[in-house]
């Protein structure tokens, strides 16, 4: 009492759980020094502010965390009902105290790292401006003389940002119109994501009402929030769809397949990679501040810095603290293994088709039985409440365990293909002509497919609210079946559109915003976490969750990702791919396409040559 500092200790400090204190007030005084206690091994994170005297250090406390987990364990099982699916098992390194003050003051200091990010978007940005200005200057007198433009003028309009803007807004030249609903979906997914994401940093970041995050997630209309994993799975059927659907075209026409396709994917990869790397490793340590931002710093320079070679070898999610980096990178990385080997299994569909599709259930039973093996071995639940280390490490990440999906956009893919060139397999094109001519079944296959994907998201309300009694066979059923079934209904709904109907559809999913909004998925899903992560941790209280605030702060990530993302592909990822389509990529041989055979493709939606007095029929069957 006699020392001055020892009222400032207690008012400077955290009274409750996930209590911040003053941060600033006592890390501004000489005697004082603040700390920063973490627990982990809960559904939700705790923190801890303590202010204490500038003689104890972070290792006179954290030489305690052995007795500080003891005692929590004991604690909290006592507390929490012993019929209660969440169970505490705090280890010693799960409690750690870290002296914000120390972290923040070593690793906001601006290094060679910092200075070349800074350097290297500049770049970017500068010559794609500087190369706009010329060319505007000199394209006049280059298009009367009529001349192949040198190299260095090809160079600069692969930056030529006028040039970028106008290919961003541009029409994208597909034939298949029915495809184009897809870009639709694109944005729905990714925005579904982004809201997922929005929940999992409440989980994440201390909350004063810890309480009510176990109410939110029993209540049914907020089944879809914690469901959003469901829109990873639609990527990977997306992925598997189109490459199945183009390589096979290649297979028929050339009877091999091109090795670009590999070179192309990497280029499309590797840039938005490198700058969110950048971005999360030499920027984010500068522009932010709080008490919660020490692991931003530890993350960044204590391991991100020794492990990104793993991020551009697309292995980084094998490694057991794989999630610690930039770990949204699990997706990409399943992603590009899946792409490696497909090219292998088209092969063989193409030369003996059932024996190719026999190959892919064969791997999706396979897959299927693994996940069951999961479930019971390391009771892994879908019930997000019950603390397994597990779930991520063994199952969530692990592509042996996330191909289903995938396999299942091989199958439509190549479905889809032969209804496309009827001479393949005739009755999968008389079969989508009954759907087509049909309002009746069409009608019937919106309302499965709806009320399917709706249903199979949240039946796990019931998971939620009767998990204290769920049989464990129907808990690993969920968990091994949940994002299959929900792809095949989502098959189910589009089959009218894919079979040329459906134009209701194309209005909302294949509009002119979608299609822009689409190609900036792909940054978006890098970037917003970024964002995401810079607006959790740079703050000095505790978050109170309510779901009105929930909204807005996933509208503030969803704009701010999307701005970010524009900005990526117009200044770093389109030059590059120019370059790569000038330079890299082969030319067209206009005589190979001339005689290259074409599909027999099905007229679309309102194509049909059909008399005038039947006009008002059509337009109403193709709407629907």
């Amino acid at each position: 009492i006699r020392d001055p500092g020892s009222l400032s200790f207690l008012m400077h400090s955290g009274k409750v759980i996930n209590d911040l204190g003053n941060y600033k007030e006592c890390a501004k005084n000489s005697y004082s020094r603040y700390l920063l206690l973490t627990v982990r091994g809960l559904p939700v994170r705790i923190n801890l502010g303590l202010c204490a005297p500038f003689e104890c250090e972070e290792t006179d406390f954290n030489s305690y965390s052995p007795q500080i987990a003891k005692f929590l364990n004991e604690t909290l099982q006592s507390i929490i009902p012993k019929d209660s699916t969440i169970k505490v098992n705090i280890r010693k390194e799960d409690v750690l105290f870290a002296d914000v003050n120390r972290e923040h003051s070593a690793e906001s200091k601006i290094g060679v790292g910092n200075v070349l990010t800074f350097l290297f978007f500049s770049f970017f940005v500068i010559f794609s401006v500087a190369a706009a200005v010329y060319l505007s200057q000199g394209r006049k007198e280059e298009d009367k003389k009529g001349e192949r433009p040198d190299i260095g003028t090809r160079i600069l309009s692969c930056f030529n940002i006028i040039g970028n803007f106008n290919s961003f807004i541009g029409e994208d030249e597909t034939h298949d119109k029915n495809l184009k609903v897809f870009d639709g979906i694109r944005v729905l997914m990714i925005s579904w994501i982004v809201y997922g994401h929005t929940f999992t940093m409440a989980m994440n970041t201390p909350i004063s009402n810890p309480s009510y995050l176990g109410e939110f997630m029993t209540e049914f209309s907020k089944a879809h929030v914690y469901n959003a994993p469901y829109s990873v799975d639609v990527f990977f059927f997306l992925t598997a769809f189109f490459m199945t659907y183009i390589v096979l075209q290649q297979y028929r026409r050339n009877n091999k397949f091109g090795w670009q396709i590999f070179l192309h994917r990497l280029i499309r990869l590797y840039p938005c990679i490198i700058v969110t790397l950048l971005a999360f490793i030499y920027l984010l340590p500068l522009i932010g501040t709080g008490t919660l931002y020490t692991p931003i710093y530890i993350q960044a320079n204590d391991h991100c810095k020794s492990i990104w070679h793993y991020i551009f070898l697309f292995i980084y999610h094998f490694k057991p603290d794989g999630t610690n980096c930039i770990g949204w990178v699990w997706y990409l990385e399943n992603d590009f293994q899946f792409f490696l080997i497909t090219p292998f299994i088209l092969w063989i569909i193409h030369k003996l088709p059932k024996a190719g599709i026999s190959l892919v259930f064969l791997l999706i039973a396979g897959s299927f039985g693994y996940q069951f093996y999961l479930a019971y071995h390391y009771d892994i639940s879908v019930d997000y409440l019950k603390t397994n280390k597990y779930f991520n490490d063994k199952y969530y990440v692990i592509p042996w365990a996330r191909c289903p999906t995938y396999l299942l956009g091989v199958i439509f893919g190549y479905i889809y293909l032969m209804y496309k060139d009827p001479k393949t397999n005739p009755k999968v094109f008389a079969l989508a002509e009954k759907i087509k001519n049909s309002t009746a079944v069409r009608i019937i296959l919106y309302i499965v497919g709806g009320a399917g994907m709706f249903m199979n998201v949240h039946a796990q309300y019931w998971v939620h609210k009767n998990t204290k009694t769920m049989p464990k066979l129907l808990d690993a059923f969920y968990l091994v079946f949940g994002r299959s079934t929900y792809i095949l209904f989502l098959v189910v709904f589009l089959i009218p559109v894919f079979s040329g109907r459906g134009a209701w559809v194309r209005k909302i999913l294949a509009n002119k915003a979608m299609c822009l909004l689409s190609k900036l998925t792909y940054g978006q899903y890098m970037l917003h976490l970024v964002i995401i992560t810079y607006y959790t941790y740079a703050t000095f209280r505790s978050l109170y969750f309510e779901y009105e605030y929930f909204l807005f702060l996933f509208w503030m990530f969803w704009i701010t990702g999307y701005i970010c993302s524009f900005l990526s592909l117009l200044f770093v990822e389109m030059p590059i791919f120019n370059l790569e389509k000038e330079f890299l990529r082969p030319k067209r041989n206009p005589q190979a396409i001339k005689q290259a055979p074409k599909l027999d493709n099905p007229p679309t939606a309102g194509e049909e040559a059909t008399p005038l007095t039947q006009k008002n029929n059509v337009q109403l069957n193709t709407f629907i």
